[in-house]
């Protein structure tokens, strides 16, 4: 769930080029499989579950405008890890944006229900995005925009070889580091917070290249 007890403030991570990929391994019983036709209705759903969105409805109609228009695109990057009983309860898309003529991979609305939380199943639909992305984004940067909100999340990302952007730069005009630092020491012992903030990375040297 998002932790909205704190203030909201953006954070953007790039995936450190030395990073290295493992192959997901999800819990005994759970699977992964990709988008298909009507799927919609298992994003919005899991999208409202965590507080993406107030509503289903709300939610289906962001994806019926950002989502459908790509409809073959998203049944090869959008991913669901599911429950023993075969029902979607986590999800990430591969995606990709264009900034300034650069083009990014981009890891996507990574959701997992509430009730299926705390099972690892954030990071095994994290390291499956991953593995898309190197397949239908390879040699580009890899980036994904959370929040602290997400503070569990940025973690695991941080784990995974993210790393927090500290400048501003096309790719985030108004990145907001040094304040998402300041919330995320509320709720960050300094041994967790001090790693993100001493590996921060500058994204700006990515348009010089």
């Amino acid at each position: 769930m998002l932790d909205k007890s704190i203030p909201y403030k953006d954070i953007y991570m790039l995936l450190d080029r030395n990073a290295v990929i493992s192959a997901p391994v999800p819990p005994d019983g759970y699977s992964f499989r990709l988008y298909t036709d009507g799927d919609e209705k298992h994003w919005s759903r899991i999208e409202t579950s965590v507080g993406e969105f107030a509503s289903t409805r709300r939610a289906r109609a962001y994806f019926k405008r950002e989502f459908a228009p790509y409809a073959a695109e998203m049944k090869r990057r959008c991913t669901f890890v599911c429950d023993t009983a075969g029902m979607p309860v986590g999800t990430a898309t591969a995606w990709w944006n264009v900034v300034e003529g650069k083009r990014f991979g981009l890891v996507h609305w990574v959701s997992v229900t509430p009730c299926s939380q705390g099972l690892g199943l954030g990071k095994v639909v994290t390291q499956q995005t991953l593995q898309l992305l190197s397949l239908y984004e390879s040699g580009n940067p890899v980036m994904l925009h959370t929040q602290t909100w997400s503070h569990i999340a940025v973690r695991m990302y941080y784990r995974l070889g993210f790393r927090m952007v500290k400048d501003v730069s096309p790719l985030c005009p108004e990145n907001e580091f040094a304040d998402a630092v300041s919330v995320l020491q509320k709720v960050m012992e300094p041994s967790e917070l001090s790693p993100l903030i001493e590996s921060a990375v500058e994204a700006k040297t990515l348009f010089t290249e």
